[in-house]
């Protein structure tokens, strides 16, 4: 993947990792997420040079990693199952 992709690869790649069981591939790939949130308000830029500025498919991506990735939450018609795994550090 290019290093300068948009900021929701991250969170993307990170889901996917977790899924797969790769848990430090996973974290590294969270962790370079951060690289688009700007001082001094702390809002996602679209790439890590800049772009579009708040950019909210970023941040929805950090967040959808955290919801479904690191706190393992999913849902169904009938249920709804949480199998949260830890954070690195």
């Amino acid at each position: 993947t290019d290093p300068g992709a948009p900021a929701m690869t991250w969170g993307m790649h990170c889901l996917g990792f977790l899924q797969a069981g790769l848990d430090e591939e996973a974290a590294s790939n969270f962790n370079r997420s951060f690289a688009n949130v700007k001082q001094p308000f702390l809002v996602w830029t679209e790439y890590p040079t800049g772009g579009a500025v708040n950019f909210i498919t970023g941040a929805g991506g950090f967040l959808q990693t955290v919801i479904f990735g690191y706190f393992g939450v999913r849902m169904d018609g009938e249920a709804l199952e949480m199998r949260p795994r830890l954070m690195e550090g």
